[in-house]
């Protein structure tokens, strides 16, 4: 798969959705401190693919790190809902903890709400994953709905996009 097919981030918006196309991302499960952790980053800049108005050809970037107790196989698609923040101990999040972190930029740097992220083994060692959440809109200041979808290789090295 090239660059061009890496996926799409909707955001869905009461006037339409946007669609812009993912130039580049990271896919990993990597072994920290004994501890397995997935890392997961799209990226998009001048991709805007569709929308119901002119939005800018602005960055946006989302990444999420968690940890994991055992990797599943990802043949059935595997589910994760990602806990929210007041539920996560301020020593266990951030760029260079070892257990939580996410962002989503559009604009500004924020957090989604609600995600849950989905994994399943695709065909030719590409994985799908995709991600719901939700966060405020820069664009119309309401809560709105964001849908990652990625095809991505699976890798045993860790290269965040913010994380260390």
């Amino acid at each position: 798969m090239n660059k061009e097919n890496l996926g799409v981030i909707e955001v869905h918006r009461k006037n339409g959705i946007e669609k812009r196309r993912i130039t580049d991302g990271h896919f990993s499960i990597d072994d920290f401190n004994g501890k397995k952790r997935v890392n997961f980053w799209v990226y998009t800049v001048d991709a805007i693919i569709s929308g119901p108005e002119d939005t800018g050809q602005s960055e946006v970037i989302f990444e999420v790190k968690f940890p994991l107790d055992n990797i599943p196989k990802f043949t059935n698609k595997w589910f994760y809902n990602y806990p929210e923040h007041n539920t996560i101990p301020e020593g266990n999040f951030g760029e260079s903890k070892e257990e939580f972190y996410d962002n989503y930029y559009y604009n500004e740097h924020d957090s989604l709400k609600r995600l849950v992220i989905s994994i399943l083994k695709g065909n030719e060692d590409k994985y799908e994953i995709e991600v719901n959440g939700f966060g405020l809109d820069p664009w119309d200041a309401e809560e709105t709905k964001y849908l990652i979808k990625a095809k991505l290789t699976l890798s045993d090295e860790m290269k965040g996009y913010w994380v260390k």
